[in-house]
């Protein structure tokens, strides 16, 4: 069984705990809080700097008053506070709409849709293929498909990650093929490191990557990062794989993690947890970007990266494993292996 990671210094939660302080105390001083929150085992490593630009935030944006060193809560942070008593985010479903027969032929979770989706996407339905033309707010319009290479959706709590330690178990060869697929090239990168390493990397190489190329495809299990490209490039996989270390891949994820939908995602709820987004406001795809935009280097961005970073990735067991992963050769086939 994975070990169970308790999640540290989430922003978030600590303004509410903080506004549930204040509904408690009315007036409370600063570091008075501070002391109560540094007490606590999951904030233990919460900087001086971080608590007091969170306090910032939440007067900036009036959820608190600040008189001196004092501060109490506002009756938006009130409102604030009891919309958030669950922090589980409210989603949804959405209908899968054959076009050509106008008929539903399924439902995908909401965080599929936000985070794997697009307009062009190919997904597999009840074991065929279809293309997304559309995805509105309630449907995804879709028609059948010739393309080989389509993605399988996952539904919420369907599939638990595989852990790094059940994954090595496996003893996997770690190796790169490539094959032509339809009229692009596909890239396999056999590695047995569970899903969250996997992904941690995956991140990484979309950062590098798409420094270079604009136009590409990744994806990650919990044995393999997947990527085509629209030519064959051994030497960019390679450079890529080889440049990744210690020192900077956590640097690399946090810079790319805002440019990927699923960072998009996770801002959404973040933003409504902190208020910024009313609990039950429907919030067009571009006034999203608008919002992300003006807070991605905020309070908000900054929970948006760490609870992804948290709950998502696994920097210290990638971190173990980039050494492994250096100096491989890529090896050429007409068609991929079976693990492949």
């Amino acid at each position: 069984m994975e070990k169970q990671k308790v999640f540290e210094n989430c922003l978030d939660v600590l303004a509410l705990n903080i506004l549930g302080l204040l509904l408690e105390y009315k007036r409370m001083k600063i570091n008075e809080i501070y002391k109560i929150v540094k007490e606590v085992e999951v904030y233990k490593n919460l900087s001086e700097k971080d608590f007091k630009d969170l306090i910032k935030f939440l007067a900036s944006h009036k959820l608190i008053f600040l008189d001196g060193d004092l501060i109490k809560i506002s009756k938006k942070g009130l409102k604030v506070y009891f919309d958030n008593l669950s922090l589980i985010p409210d989603t949804k479903q959405y209908a899968i709409i054959d076009i050509t027969e106008n008929k539903k032929i399924g439902t995908l979770d909401e965080s599929f849709v936000k985070t794997e989706l697009e307009i062009g996407s190919n997904i597999l339905i009840k074991g065929e293929i279809w293309e997304v033309l559309n995805i509105d707010e309630e449907k995804i319009e879709v028609c059948p498909s010739k393309k080989r290479e389509a993605i399988i959706p996952y539904w919420e709590g369907e599939l638990l990650p595989v852990a790094f330690e059940i994954a090595k178990e496996m003893k996997y060869e770690k190796k790169i093929e490539v094959f032509p697929f339809d009229d692009k090239f596909c890239y396999v990168l056999i590695f047995p490191f569970g899903n969250k390493v996997n992904l941690t990397i995956q991140l990484a190489l979309y950062a590098l990557i798409g420094s270079r190329i604009e136009k590409f495809f990744i994806k990650s299990d919990a044995y393999r990062i997947f990527i085509f490209l629209p030519f064959r490039n051994d030497e960019l996989i390679l450079n890529s794989l080889n440049s990744l270390s210690e020192e900077n891949i956590e640097e690399i994820i946090k810079i790319s993690l805002k440019n990927t939908k699923l960072f998009e995602y996770k801002f959404l709820h973040v933003a409504k947890r902190f208020g910024i987004i009313k609990k039950d406001s429907k919030i067009t795809k571009s006034i999203l970007k608008i919002l992300i935009e003006n807070y991605k280097n905020d309070v908000i961005g900054k929970e948006t990266v760490n609870e992804i970073i948290q709950e998502k990735l696994d920097l210290e067991n990638a971190k173990k494993v980039l050494n492994e992963i250096k100096n491989l050769k890529i090896e050429f086939r007409n068609k991929p292996s079976k693990i492949a």
